[in-house]
C-alpha cells in the first residue's frame, strides 16, 4: 500500500484487497484457535487482559490485539486493567524502573529477580486486577505515584537499618549482567537500593 501510494498509483488494486483479506483471515484463524485453546484449558476461569491505548499503533499488531480481546470476550469473562507499568514492576518487591526489562529478560534491579519478562508482566496483570486502588481511568504518573511509594514503604517497613553491599558480596547486578559502577545512575536520582 505504502509503495502504491508512493509512486501516486490509486490506494486499492484487487491484488491488494486479496493480499489484505488473506492476512485478515490468517490472523483470524490464529486468534481464534488460541482464544479456544485457553478458554477450554482454563474452562471456568476469567482472562485478565490489558485495557491498552493502541490509537498510536497501526498495521496487524493493533488488528491481532483487538482480535484476541475480541475472541477472549466473546467466549469467557475478561477484567480489563490499567496496563501503566506491568511490565517494569517487579513481582516480587515492587520495584519499578525501566531498567527492569531489557527485551524479553526481566531483572529487578531492587532484588535481583530474574524471569522472562512477560512471565512477569502477567503476574503483574494478575495482581492488578485484584487492586481496587488502580482504576482503568487512572494516569499512567498517578499509577506510578503509587506504586513507587508501595515500593518504598515495602522497603523501609522490611530492611530497617540499610547497609552498604560489599564489592565481594554478589548483587543483583552479578545475576543481571549490570556493571558495579552505579555513578550513572545516582546522578539521574536513582536510589541505590540494598538486599537486608
Amino acid at each position: 500500500r505504502g509503495n502504491r501510494q508512493r509512486q501516486g498509483l490509486r490506494e486499492n488494486s484487487p491484488r491488494l484487497s486479496r493480499l489484505e483479506e488473506d492476512v485478515t483471515g490468517l490472523v483470524r484463524t490464529a486468534v481464534g484457535h488460541a482464544a479456544s485453546t485457553l478458554v477450554r484449558r482454563y474452562s471456568g476461569s476469567a482472562f485478565v487482559v490489558e485495557d491498552l491505548d493502541l490509537r498510536g499503533c497501526r498495521g496487524s499488531k493493533r488488528f491481532a490485539y483487538r482480535a484476541l480481546h475480541r475472541a477472549l470476550s466473546s467466549r469467557a469473562q475478561t477484567i480489563a486493567v490499567n496496563p501503566a507499568y506491568t511490565s517494569q514492576a517487579c513481582p516480587s518487591c515492587g520495584h519499578v524502573s525501566r531498567g527492569n526489562r531489557n527485551g524479553i529478560k526481566f531483572c529487578c534491579i531492587g532484588c535481583g529477580r530474574i524471569t522472562h519478562a512477560d512471565v512477569a508482566g502477567a503476574v503483574n496483570l494478575l495482581g492488578r486486577s485484584e487492586d481496587k486502588r488502580v482504576g482503568r481511568e487512572d494516569r499512567v504518573w498517578a499509577v506510578g505515584a503509587l506504586l513507587r511509594e508501595r515500593y518504598r514503604l515495602r522497603r523501609d517497613s522490611t530492611s530497617g537499618a540499610r547497609r552498604v553491599i560489599e564489592p565481594a558480596t554478589a548483587g543483583p547486578e552479578a545475576y543481571c549482567g549490570r556493571s558495579r559502577d552505579r555513578s550513572h545512575s545516582l546522578k539521574r536520582g536513582h536510589g541505590v537500593v540494598e538486599r537486608p
